[in-house]
């Protein structure tokens, strides 16, 4: 097997730098997968359940799976998710092009290949700013991309697409990847592709959760099967000082509950500013390396899904109607972790336009209905699973009219009046 390309199953040993000593972060359980929704109308008689459970490597710092579910389970056909659903993430991504273009002094010569482009938002705002642009999706949601006048191959980015992405259009200025990198099981086929896909001191920029974050407000529901590994700055240089790229720049973002936009060069060069440095400083200080850091990050967790099942149980014997709010993938995680079926939460909304409705949450039997229903429906309480939009989801809830109560199930449980 080539070099950090994973095989499907049990991982003994760090995805990064092979590393054998991996310590305990959380066991999740086992867990069906978050994309994988079921329609309401099929006669669903079984579901498949894989483990879920994350750990740590003493030496690089990297947060990952013990466990690979084979990638064509996962990603494929019937996959449930669209970026462009969410116009806050739309807003954002076009900004993020908006300021790449802008940096990097982009212009119609140049070409942006998207890995992993979902429905071509990141794409549209490249074409929105007059650069040329191609995606590369897995899933099936690369035909929407193509129907919307986004170019998109449909198959895992790594050498083969790479060369097919030359063949199609030529070689790339930038490469980007937006909650993709994390996703990777064919690590060295990617870089690899990279390096085939990329101009001569080519840009690769790509963003995805940040372990500080996750740590720091308990994410443990960014913990789901796609998410291969949980990023450290430590263990990303680690990484690309073993292909022929240059971490240059990092800064932090406020998406997904705590990011990372990650700016790599292709070739050797000497970093942008001191963030690199300054971050793989900071990990050490707030205890990456020490095994009291996941202790209290699994504690943290325990405390929280006790609190929130004890919350719903009670508000159950008082007669309130509960139901949930947004489904995110994350909320897969936090549904099935903490035990909430349908006798406890009825339903959970989504946006008129997901591709979730009419479905069962994973695990559960709990439909997924259209969000137009609050105002008829007047739950008394909506426990919010994109908890990391608080403020955006209280601000949208409170112009709708709707009353009543929201429950936050991290950092730690909290209730706001609307």
């Amino acid at each position: 097997m080539l070099k950090h390309d994973l095989s499907d199953g049990v991982q003994n040993k760090c995805q990064i730098c092979e590393n054998e000593n991996l310590e305990l972060v959380i066991d999740l359980g086992n867990q069906p997968l978050a994309d994988k929704l079921r329609p309401i109308s099929e006669n669903v008689t079984k579901e498949t359940s894989y483990p879920l459970v994350q750990v740590w490597c003493s030496n690089c710092g990297l947060n990952q799976l013990n466990y690979i579910c084979p990638s064509e389970v996962m990603f494929g056909d019937d996959y449930n998710y669209k970026t462009g659903v969410t116009k806050e993430l739309v807003e954002y991504q076009a900004a993020m092009a908006a300021e790449l273009t802008h940096s990097l002094g982009l212009d119609n010569g140049d070409l942006v290949c998207d890995l992993g482009s979902n429905d071509g938002t990141l794409l549209r705002g490249f074409l929105d700013q007059g650069v040329q642009v191609i995606g590369v999706e897995p899933t099936d949601i690369a035909d929407v991309a193509n129907q919307d006048g986004i170019p998109t191959i449909r198959m895992p980015f790594g050498e083969a697409a790479a060369n097919l992405v030359i063949e199609k259009s030529g070689k790339v200025t930038l490469a980007t990847a937006t909650n993709v990198f994390a996703h990777v099981q064919k690590l060295g086929d990617f870089l690899r592709g990279l390096d085939i896909v990329l101009k001569d001191d080519g840009w690769f920029c790509f963003e995805n959760h940040y372990l500080g974050s996750i740590l720091d407000r308990s994410q443990y529901d960014t913990i789901y099967h796609e998410h291969l590994r949980s990023l450290s700055v430590s263990a990303l240089v680690c990484l690309f000082e073993q292909y022929n790229f240059s971490v240059l720049q990092i800064s932090q973002t406020k998406r997904y509950g705590g990011n990372i936009r990650v700016l790599v060069r292709k070739g050797r060069h000497n970093q942008i500013d001191g963030s690199v440095s300054k971050l793989i400083d900071s990990e050490r200080e707030l205890g990456f390396f020490k095994s009291s850091t996941y202790k209290n990050f699994r504690e943290n967790a325990q405390d929280t899904k006790i609190g929130l099942i004890q919350a719903l149980i009670a508000l159950k014997k008082e007669g309130k109607s509960v139901a949930g709010y947004s489904l995110p993938a994350r909320a897969m995680t936090l549904i099935n972790y903490v035990g909430i079926d349908h006798d406890l939460m009825p339903y959970i909304v989504e946006q008129p336009s997901s591709l979730k409705l009419n479905k069962f949450v994973p695990g559960t039997r709990i439909p997924v209905i259209s969000n137009d229903c609050l105002e008829t429906k007047k739950p008394d309480y909506l426990v919010v699973f994109a908890w990391h939009l608080k403020e955006e989801i209280l601000s949208h809830l409170r112009e709708r009219g709707i009353k009543g109560t929201c429950i936050f199930p991290l950092p730690k449980v909290e209730f706001v009046e609307l």
